[in-house]
């Protein structure tokens, strides 16, 4: 049986130490457990409360309990812990070993150091480059200030992105693009996995985070800014020391427009990505909203190609919708071979633009656009800077959109347009 050391944590009489060791008394069995219950000490001394008062303060306040057992005594700084409560101590006499919060903490640290210099060894590794912020283009410049605008949270950690929330023109083909783009160029890097000993640090760092903070908050135990995980990084070069002096860069080359020749073709291209996609989104909804399907084709493509240059987007929204409202009308109303109805929107709105042509109408209807259309983060920065009144492109063409974007640049603007045809 092993003994207790009853501590005295205040003066105490006669009949104190008699009511507090009978407390403390262990029972003679292989076991721990206590020669009486609480209920059956109450019992016991029940009749001198009038003298010592109420029992169970008596005790907590003016007494606690120690051993030589190994599990009261601290593996590492062989301290002896006590405690005064009946629980704690039999469920210490119940292990074999025991650690002090003091050592149990520097063994933490210690345990947070070696993990940390494991994952800044790889993460300053992984996040080096040499690139030269001079070899990136303009849109290369723009996606990228969006990037650390819209989705950058600190130095040396992943962007908040993902596939499906990662919005930076309005089209996913476009953003993927310059995604892989800023990749090849060593401006960021997309990290899939991470080697075992990172992940085996990451995990010692998640242990050692919830054995200090589960029992006060166990709310606060997540993944921390030290850890490294998959996802997508800035790369950092001798240019800039932090994310924000590359952003303010960025931001000034942006407002600047100190365009190449190369940047007002990208200019032109991406405008015109951007809008297109548009309209395939407004097409899949006339498709979806009148049960039709609309095939694609270099003539539609053709068709949609003329509409971006010379008239706005709602105004198109409007002259889509009415010729899918047409198609649906004549294909819901008689039989019709499939290889007819799947051209036949293209046919009426081929139709519909000769027409308007030829009688030099101009497309003044307009109709509101569905929830798949929304305003980028692109269309809005370069609509506040660089358009006037207007705080998207919906009611501009794409050459009114260029015109817009180009005007005041330091090119020779007049000389590099390529006007539409």
């Amino acid at each position: 049986m092993t003994d207790l050391y009853i501590c005295y944590e205040q003066e105490v009489n006669e009949r104190e130490i008699i009511i507090i060791n009978e407390y403390w008394s262990l029972a003679s069995s292989e076991i721990p457990s206590f020669t009486y219950s609480v209920k059956e000490h109450n019992e016991l001394y029940k009749i001198y409360k009038s003298d010592v008062g109420n029992l169970a303060n008596l005790i907590k306040k003016k007494s606690s309990v120690s051993c030589c057992h190994p599990s009261f005594i601290c593996d590492s700084c062989k301290s002896k812990m006590t405690t005064s409560s009946r629980h704690v101590c039999l469920s210490r006499l119940k292990q074999t070993s025991y650690t002090c919060d003091r050592c149990e903490m520097i063994a933490v640290e210690k345990i947070k150091k070696e993990s940390l210099d494991i994952i800044n060894a790889y993460k300053n590794k992984m996040l080096q480059s040499d690139y030269s912020f001079s070899s990136l283009t303009y849109v290369e410049k723009l996606c990228l200030f969006i990037l650390l605008t819209e989705y950058h949270s600190a130095d040396k950690q992943p962007l908040r992105i993902n596939p499906e929330s990662l919005h930076l023109t309005g089209c996913d083909e476009v953003d993927i693009k310059y995604i892989r783009s800023l990749k090849s160029k060593g401006v960021l890097a997309i990290v899939d996995s991470v080697p075992d000993e990172v992940i085996q640090a990451n995990n010692q760092l998640n242990y050692n985070r919830y054995r200090v903070t589960s029992f006060w908050a166990p709310a606060e135990v997540k993944r921390g800014d030290s850890e490294f995980s998959p996802g997508i990084y800035l790369r950092y070069t001798n240019e800039f020391e932090s994310s924000a002096e590359l952003q303010q860069k960025l931001y000034s080359e942006i407002c600047s427009r100190k365009f190449k020749e190369s940047d007002i073709e990208e200019l032109r291209i991406l405008i015109n990505d951007i809008r297109l996609n548009n309209f395939y989104n407004i097409i899949t909804w006339v498709s979806e909203e009148f049960r039709i399907h609309i095939e694609s084709s270099l003539k539609l493509e053709g068709l949609l190609n003329h509409c971006a240059k010379n008239h706005s987007l709602l105004a198109i929204c409007y002259c889509i919708y009415s010729n899918a409202e047409k198609v649906a009308a004549k294909l819901h109303s008689r039989d019709t071979p499939i290889y007819i109805a799947n051209k036949l929107f293209t046919k009426l709105f081929d139709d519909y633009l000769t027409m308007a042509s030829d009688r030099g109408w101009s497309l003044t209807y307009t109709k509101r656009l569905p929830d798949t259309v929304e305003t980028s983060p692109l269309e809005s920065l370069v609509s506040s800077h660089f358009c006037g009144n207007y705080f998207n492109w919906f009611l501009l063409n794409t050459n009114e959109i260029f015109d817009y974007w180009i005007s005041g640049a330091d090119l020779n603007t007049e000389l590099l347009r390529v006007e539409a045809k």
